[in-house]
């Protein structure tokens, strides 16, 4: 029985396997189609999700474009509303009003500085006074009233002095000026009620730069030195007989360094240190008169 039933199991067997093979292989073929559909479908999903991504960049671009398309427009009519207000400035202004202080008044408006502010250009005037600290050093004999002769001696104590310069720029930040320049000793008594007076006036040329925006300026001048001194008892006026004095020409030097503040567009005012000195000889006598000093000054420029 056995033996009879194998043959068939066999055959079975044989008939079976090509049945399941050709099964198998619609089976591979239906996953694999399953598996390309579904790369089909992701792939479907990636191009849509780009085309939503470049969907969304052209919006963005359209409303960059729109909005510099604002800002052009919104430029435009900012422009219209300067030029407008320029002309209304203009046009009620005072007609004997310059053009520069026109456009000062529209620039004033429009918070921008006026033409010529705050710097150092075209027309110059400084005016300073101040104390200060001098030694005088004098040889040779004054003539007294009284015919005699008298030594003229050193001394040092307080001055006093001034200075007035008036010029214009030559370059940026730099003038050239005309200067004068006094400066007189406070009186020294000699002893016996007798005292001795020295003052010096120079006229000269002077150089004057500016750094800025610090406003710190460095002055140089020089010039002929005319100076002057006087013996006199202490209750005689300056016209009184009693009263004699010699004067001397030469040379004097100067030098000043200062800061100013800004009070307006041209004008300033500030404070300076100035270091000065002067040598002068007599004409018909053998008196010198040398002046070294330096004194503290306060300034009003116009620039």
């Amino acid at each position: 029985m056995k033996a009879r039933c194998l043959p068939i199991a066999v055959l079975a067997i044989a008939t079976a396997l090509p049945v399941l093979a050709q099964e198998s292989g619609k089976l591979q073929k239906l996953e694999e189609q399953i598996l390309e559909q579904k790369a089909r479908a992701e792939m479907e999903k990636a191009k849509a999700e780009a085309a939503k991504a470049k969907a969304e960049a052209e919006k963005a671009e359209a409303e960059a474009e729109k909005a510099r398309a604002e800002a052009e427009l919104a430029k435009i009519e900012a422009e219209k509303a300067r030029a407008s207000l320029a002309r209304r400035q203009v046009r009620h202004r005072p007609r004997r009003r310059s053009g520069r202080r026109a456009l000062a008044g529209v620039n004033a408006m429009m918070g921008r500085p006026a033409p010529g502010a705050h710097t150092h250009d075209g027309f110059f005037l400084r005016f300073t006074v101040g104390p200060g600290f001098g030694i005088f050093n004098g040889t040779g004999h004054l003539v007294t009233a009284q015919g005699g002769t008298d030594n003229v001696s050193s001394n040092e104590g307080g001055q006093a002095g001034g200075s007035f310069s008036m010029g214009g720029a030559v370059a940026e930040n730099l003038i050239l000026h005309g200067d004068i320049w006094l400066t007189v000793f406070s009186d020294e008594k000699r002893g016996n009620q007798l005292y001795q007076e020295f003052g010096t006036a120079v006229i000269g040329l002077g150089l004057t730069y500016y750094w800025m925006p610090y406003n710190i300026y460095l002055t140089g001048s020089l010039g002929f030195a005319n100076s002057f001194l006087t013996l006199r008892d202490r209750f005689a006026g300056w016209n009184d007989e009693d009263r004699a004095s010699e004067t001397a020409r030469g040379v004097g030097l100067s030098i000043v360094t200062g800061k100013e503040w800004w009070v307006s567009d041209n004008w300033a005012v500030g404070v300076a240190l100035q270091c000065e000195f002067s040598y002068a000889e007599g004409e018909d006598s053998d008196l010198i008169f040398r002046h070294g000093g330096a004194k503290v000054l306060f300034s009003a420029t116009y620039q």
